[in-house]
């Protein structure tokens, strides 16, 4: 019973210790200039606006993590960016990360500082946006 224990305390050793090589095997790909670059585009892309990222992280709880994100104004009107966030949390399907597209299944903006600017009609429109939108 001894023998046995120990024995399933060396492979939970073993199998924690390879858990912690993975997951700063991943970080270290996630913050690659490469891969930040491919996700700051992929989000751009789909948000149809720039974004900028200042740091990436993944965690196993939390997912991917986007710190210092911002959105620029377009409009040479308004100083300043569209958003700033402190931090912008993704729930991504793992294995998406190492493909050509990144599935996303939930976003998080964690203390969002938004200005959103009206056209002269006084409806909303988003940063990048050309011509008139309509306000919902």
């Amino acid at each position: 019973m001894q023998r046995f224990r120990r024995f399933l305390l060396i492979v939970l050793g073993v199998f924690l210790a390879l858990a912690a090589i993975v997951l700063l095997g991943v970080n270290l790909y996630v913050q690659s200039q490469g891969t930040q670059t491919r996700i700051q585009q992929e989000l751009s892309q789909r948000l149809g606006t720039p974004l900028t990222i200042r740091r990436i992280s993944v965690t196993p709880w939390g997912g991917l993590k986007l710190s210092g994100l911002t959105i620029p104004q377009i409009s040479g009107r308004a100083s300043g960016n569209f958003l700033n966030a402190e931090a912008f949390r993704l729930r991504i399907r793992f294995l998406s990360l190492f493909s050509r597209r990144l599935v996303i299944k939930e976003i998080l903006l964690v203390e969002p500082d938004v200005i959103w600017l009206q056209n002269s009609d006084g409806k909303w429109r988003l940063p990048g946006s050309t011509g008139m939108q309509r306000a919902s």
